[in-house]
């Protein structure tokens, strides 16, 4: 095809591919069939791309491969009106059809034309030794681990091991039940994205998903960990399963919270919000609302299990206001949250974001505040033995005020900055 020492090769420039010619003698020694195929590319490339002036270092490439042939300018139509001042028909007597071409070339051609939309779609898989060494990838393989031996040994208990036998499936063993398995799809979910490296194609913001998950994840099945013991087994026949899922729940608990650790030590740029200490406040919210579902549901069943008396015992109107409050709460912490995952600050939200975050910490530390009252007032009411779950209960409300508080406080102090800057 050649009769100098000219080389026809590609390269790629942004989603589309040139063809592009080296040659060290003259261009009127080329083919006679080579000018329209150049030309053609040519114009291909300056639809596609924006022509050579979005590209400055190929300006004189394009300059030389103008002066190859004089086809080049005629057969530039197939650039059409967007290919930057190229005519749309070519004149007379100076077309020449893709048929006519030589079959390679024509192959050539077409991969021109019809690559470049694969090429912005198509997913790169990249995957490295050293990210299966990871402190992360590590971590996260040991909560998957525990999470699973965890609800696979509290899963195959036998009644006996359990504190109320005649009630196998009550509310703290389905709560605890919950809180592992559901931990365990969404690191199982993580951990394949992430080794896939599909996760650029979620509309989410990886880094905040990834830490979000692992927080909360410590933080539940802290809860879940300490419930195992108090609520639903039974100490008194001592038996190695029992003291098995206890351990590996704990082990669970380590894991989740060593993923945050490593996470936390990642590099400032690989970090996102939730990572910060706004952001754990924000998953230590949700924490706090989600705690309240099991307490309301066991206390709302142990006061209907015996008759109130009328100096004793939990009133129930206070626990239905108890429970709108939380609702409430954990209502704008988890939109706070989503927001921050979707990345939706900027675009589906009305309101400047940050004085929206500002309003929300300041309703939830008044609402958690009537909260903690009304929680002391129960506490001081029930004197009978049911009082350690309105103890725990007041111990999560002081917790999810104090992370509100503090959340508050550092809105305020953004706003002040960015009031004065």
């Amino acid at each position: 095809m050649f009769e100098s020492t000219g080389v026809l090769k590609t390269a790629l420039w942004r989603p589309t591919v040139f063809l592009e010619l080296q040659s060290s003698g003259t261009t009127s020694r080329l083919s006679p069939k080579i000018g329209p195929v150049i030309g053609l590319s040519v114009a291909v490339g300056c639809q596609l791309s924006g022509g050579p002036e979005n590209h400055p270092g190929e300006r004189d490439h394009f300059a030389s491969e103008s002066e190859m042939s004089p086809q080049i300018g005629l057969n530039g139509a197939v650039g059409g009106p967007r290919s930057g001042g190229l005519p749309e028909a070519p004149e007379e007597g100076n077309s020449e059809s893709e048929s006519e071409m030589s079959p390679q070339i024509g192959h050539l051609l077409s991969v021109n034309k019809f690559m470049s939309p694969a090429l912005d779609t198509m997913a790169v898989l990249v995957l490295e030794a050293r990210d299966c060494t990871s402190p992360v990838f590590l971590v996260r393989t040991w909560a998957l681990l525990c999470g699973c031996v965890t609800f696979s040994l509290v899963g195959s208990l036998e009644p006996k091991h359990l504190r109320e036998p005649q009630h196998r499936h009550n509310t703290f063993w389905i709560a605890c039940m919950f809180t592992w398995c559901f931990f365990f799809t969404l690191t199982l979910l993580i951990h394949v994205l992430n080794v896939i490296q599909f996760h650029s194609l979620l509309p989410v913001s990886w880094k905040n998903l990834t830490v979000t998950v692992a927080a909360l994840g410590a933080l539940m099945t802290l809860s879940a960990s300490v419930l195992l013991p108090w609520r639903v087994l039974n100490h008194r026949p001592t038996s190695a399963r029992p003291l098995a899922a206890a351990v590996a729940a704990c082990l669970t608990v380590l894991a989740y919270c060593g993923e945050v650790w490593a996470i936390r030590g990642q590099p400032r740029e690989q970090r996102g919000y939730m990572a910060s200490l706004p952001g754990v406040l924000k998953i230590v919210q949700c924490w706090g609302g989600f705690q309240m579902i099991p307490l309301f549901l066991e206390t709302m069943t142990a006061t209907q299990a015996r008759d109130l008396s009328a100096g004793g015992g939990v009133h129930v109107w206070l626990l239905w206001v108890s429970v709108g409050l939380y609702n409430v709460c954990l209502l704008m912490s988890l939109t706070s949250v989503a927001v921050i995952l979707g990345d939706c600050a900027g675009r589906f939200c009305p309101f400047p974001f940050d004085r929206l975050l500002a309003g929300f910490s300041l309703l939830g530390v008044l609402l958690y505040m009537v909260a903690t009252v009304i929680c002391v007032t129960n506490v001081l009411q029930d004197v009978e033995n049911r009082s350690g779950l309105l103890i725990m209960e007041t111990v999560i409300v002081s917790i999810t005020l104090m992370a509100y508080t503090v959340d508050f406080s550092f809105s305020i102090k953004q706003l002040c900055e960015r009031g004065h800057g």
